[in-house]
């Protein structure tokens, strides 16, 4: 009896080792070749879902509604950001203006020159686009600087102060010497 008894033992140690053997490949099977394409097909799942949000939301701005209702945005900002801009006739006036403020903030030996002769240098590959380089210089006291860079801040079309210095022409003095750097942009056609 304690022989049949090993015996069916060792049937049953065999048939457990088969059991864990198979499972074991299975997991192995799992782990080298089901997962990765899991991933796979995971990552292809999501790609597709991109995809046809894609095409959805060029299907939606296709329309002939939405692309009128985008080139009127587009139109829009065009001349929103040609009012920041000078027009390249418009430039000789800027310097009448340029005088104009400095009389008006009380700026004495006002002067104004360019200094970029060649305008379209600056900008090679925006040909709409061009820039003028200008360097004022003057004498004031601070109240009427302060007035002057103010003036200039709500200048339209845009002005871009680049750099500025400011000295007092002697210790006790409250008359100031300044140097103003100045770019204006301009559109190079109409």
């Amino acid at each position: 009896m304690f022989v049949e008894i090993k015996s069916k033992l060792r049937q049953w140690n065999r048939i457990l080792v088969v059991w864990l053997v198979c499972l074991g490949c299975v997991g192995v099977f799992y782990f080298l070749i089901l997962a990765p394409q899991q991933r796979v097909t995971w990552n292809q799942s999501d790609k597709i879902t991109q995809e046809a949000k894609r095409v959805d939301f060029l299907q939606r701005f296709s329309s002939p509604q939405a692309r009128n209702k985008n080139l009127a945005e587009m139109e829009e900002l065009g001349k929103r950001h040609a009012s920041l801009l000078f027009r390249k006739d418009d430039l000789n006036r800027f310097d009448l203006r340029m005088n104009e403020i400095a009389t008006q903030s009380r700026l004495v030996d006002f002067s104004c020159r360019d200094i970029n002769p060649d305008l379209g240098a600056q900008f090679p590959k925006l040909k709409l686009l061009g820039q003028r380089k200008l360097r004022l210089s003057f004498k004031c006291s601070f109240p009427d600087f302060l007035n002057f860079i103010n003036a200039l801040e709500r200048q339209q079309p845009l002005v871009l102060v680049s750099e500025f210095t400011l000295r007092r022409l002697t210790d006790n003095s409250e008359q100031l010497a300044g140097d103003v750097e100045l770019a204006v942009l301009y559109l190079t056609t109409k």
